[in-house]
């Protein structure tokens, strides 16, 4: 109990010395897969990526890195065996070195917002991406679409947990940059009740049109 009252004064105080993030072209980032999982009013996003030092005899020791998350990504917290190699900053997932040549595994979870039953995915990295998977668990609807700027057409499969998913791929994007939408999050209850809403409307719409017109015509 007291070690943990110490190691939180440690933290609230800030004695744990930042990660001191090294240039981008240091590192690779060899591939990207997001997870994108309907959570109520939010999207929860599962991200995992594979850092690596830059290939080559003259590289340098990579000692921190930092990754950039999407500028409205809340509720970050690391996930998987890496934990300790990491630290959540504004916006941000620094990444505590050494990384080892054979590369680092780092796991993140965070939350997007959903707005007009639509994600807006971005993310720029400053680091060209060799490869990038996004993978939606929402498959309800019609109107459910999963798009991204250079990404393949959207495919349908099976998760290893059975559950069906939407992915799209991507291959050399050399800007690092991310753009991601995930349209028709409306959950069919929602969209139904909507329906509804909007026939009564109609409905009563003609019924006052009615009843005016009978008393226009009426003596």
């Amino acid at each position: 109990m007291r070690g943990s009252a110490m190691l939180a004064v440690v933290l609230c105080s800030g004695l744990i010395p930042p990660v001191v993030a090294q240039p981008a072209s240091d590192v690779t980032i060899d591939s990207i897969r997001i997870f994108l999982h309907r959570k109520g009013s939010h999207v929860e996003v599962e991200q995992i990526f594979t850092v690596r030092p830059r290939p080559g005899e003259d590289a340098p020791e990579i000692t921190g890195y930092k990754i950039p998350l999407p500028a409205d990504a809340s509720s970050i917290h690391p996930i998987g065996e890496a934990q300790s190699n990491i630290q959540i900053g504004d916006h941000a997932v620094a990444v505590k070195g050494p990384i080892p040549e054979a590369g680092l595994m780092v796991s993140v979870r965070y939350h997007l917002p959903v707005k007009d039953d639509t994600l807006v995915f971005d993310q720029r990295l400053d680091t060209p991406i060799p490869a990038a998977q996004a993978i939606s668990t929402w498959t309800l609807g019609k109107n459910v679409s999963l798009a991204g700027q250079g990404f393949t057409r959207a495919t349908s499969m099976v998760l290893n947990n059975g559950l069906s998913a939407l992915v799209i791929s991507a291959r050399d994007i050399e800007d690092g940059h991310l753009s991601i939408r995930l349209t028709g999050l409306a959950h069919p209850k929602t969209a139904t009740l909507r329906l509804v809403a909007l026939l009564l409307s109609v409905a009563l719409l003609v019924i006052g049109i009615a009843v005016w017109l009978k008393q226009k015509i009426a003596p």
